[in-house]
This record gives C-alpha cells, structure tokens and sequence, in this order.
C-alpha cells in the first residue's frame, strides 16, 4: 500500500537477489476486479491478546493480522466462493483460484529487486517479453540499488 520501497520488504520476501514487485494504485486494482465474489480490502493488525473482532463476519478472519506485520501495509484479495451445497465442513479449499485479471491494463510498473544480479533483470525481460509483451517497456529495476545520488 506504500508510496515508497522498503528495503526491509524486499529482503524479507525476495531473499537476496531476485524477486519484482507489480506496481498499480490501490483504485485501479479495485476497479480491474469485476468478479462478484471476489474483495479487496486493506488488512487490519490486530493485538489478538487484547482486541476483539466479530466473526459474523467471515472475511475477518483473513483480514487481519497480528500487529507485529503492520509493516507489510497489505491489502488482499479474497474470492468468496461458497461450496454449492452449503456445507462448510466437507468442503476441500483449492490452494488458490485463477481470476480473470489482464496485468498489461492495469500494472505501471514492474520493479525488480535491488539486489538483483544483471542477469535476473535480463531474465524477467524475457519472460514478461514472452508472456506479456506490452509490459515489457514498464519493467525497471530499483532505484534503490544505485547510489543516493543520481
């Protein structure tokens, strides 16, 4: 949700040397998800040992953290699918669910870590090239990994 990069972020998600971030205002990717069951909202973090949520709600659960990861500023997708014949306690979750989504309309950039060795930058090139090939001109790496001055 940040305007900024962090450097903690990225090494505590993408290790040492590779991961990319998908950049898009928080408006544009609610807009870009048109899927009735699906919601977007922006996590809560919580003190589990002092504060109480309602669980009438079932999206509380999953859109709430502890507090010690209020430095992620999340916001999540979920996608609501109740089983067809009702009954929660047969039911086997997927471990994830496609959603339509088309990343060329909606992603402005596409930044690669800072730690990131030439190759990496050279390789994601490549894919989005293949994949996606009208994101490859907004693919950058991070200013982070220059020098504080330009």
């Amino acid at each position: 949700m940040g305007n900024h990069e962090s450097e903690a972020m990225w090494r505590l998600y993408c290790g040492t040397s590779q991961g990319v971030a998908l950049v898009l205002p928080y408006s544009r990717l609610r807009d870009s998800l048109d899927d009735p069951t699906t919601f977007l909202g922006i996590v809560s973090y919580v003190d589990f040992e002092t504060e109480v949520f309602s669980l009438h709600n079932m999206l509380n659960p999953v859109m709430h953290k502890r507090r010690e990861f209020k430095h992620e500023d999340e916001a999540r997708v979920v996608s609501w699918r109740p089983p067809a014949d009702g009954d929660w306690l047969t039911v086997e979750l997927p471990p994830s669910i496609a959603l339509p989504w088309a990343p060329e309309e909606h992603v402005e950039r596409i930044v690669v870590s800072p730690y990131a060795d030439a190759w990496y930058l050279d390789t994601i090139r490549e894919l989005v090239d293949r994949i996606a090939p009208p994101l490859g001109e907004r693919i950058e790496p991070s200013p982070m990994g220059g020098g504080p001055y330009p």
